[in-house]
């Protein structure tokens, strides 16, 4: 499983989203991390909240842009924080990761606001 010392803090997001009933949403600051480590699925799933996470895949990038797509086409769900760091970050980190050079995309003082 994952350590403590596996992780490598990116980023800090302030995120709020409002259902479109206006009634129900979210307001929360989102710590980003990464780890480059070998698991499966499994591993992940024995340590869910099923709470917070209804589903785990492992994809590539390719894989992820086409499951972005289909949920611009409302296809599949996509949590809006989600679509946001991928449209944001996410795969500049994960070039940075690929390449072993992680520590140049870290921006640990800012507080990225999609407010």
């Amino acid at each position: 499983g994952f350590v403590p010392s596996d992780l490598t803090f990116l980023t800090r997001v302030l995120y709020k989203g409002v259902m479109e009933n206006d009634i129900w949403g979210e307001y929360e600051m989102d710590y980003c991390l990464v780890a480059k480590k070998n698991f499966t699925v499994g591993d992940v799933e024995k340590t869910l909240n099923k709470n917070e996470i209804e589903q785990v895949m492992l994809v590539n990038q390719s894989e992820l842009k086409d499951l972005l797509g289909k949920g611009e086409k409302g296809e599949v769900l996509i949590t809006p924080w989600f679509k946001i760091i991928c449209e944001k970050f996410l795969f500049t980190w994960w070039d940075a990761l690929e390449k072993e050079n992680i520590t140049s995309v870290v921006d640990e003082k800012t507080i990225q606001r999609f407010a």
